[in-house]
């Protein structure tokens, strides 16, 4: 949505033609989504501990925290990748 809505509103042009380095916009735009996920996903596996009792080695959290952060890295690319293609309808 963050590109997506520089399009809508009309300034992702202005970003493009922009002389400066572009990597650092992109990743600026992702970086907020990338954190977030596994925080949210911390916060849920957390309540589940608590509220369902559900038990979670100490030693079996470095795995699925390492795939949560490359399956939001992930997201977030994707995402951007679909905010900034044209769309095809109107």
């Amino acid at each position: 949505m963050a590109i997506a809505n520089e399009r809508r509103y009309g300034t992702l042009g202005a970003i493009l033609l922009s002389p400066r380095n572009r990597a650092p916009f992109w990743f600026g735009r992702a970086l907020p989504y990338v954190l977030s996920g596994p925080f949210i996903c911390a916060f849920t596996l957390s309540s589940d501990c608590l509220l369902l009792g559900l038990r979670i080695p100490v030693g079996a959290l470095p795995g699925p925290a390492a795939v949560l952060l490359a399956a939001a890295a992930g997201c977030s690319a994707f995402g951007l990748a679909l905010g900034a293609s044209k769309p095809y309808c109107r």
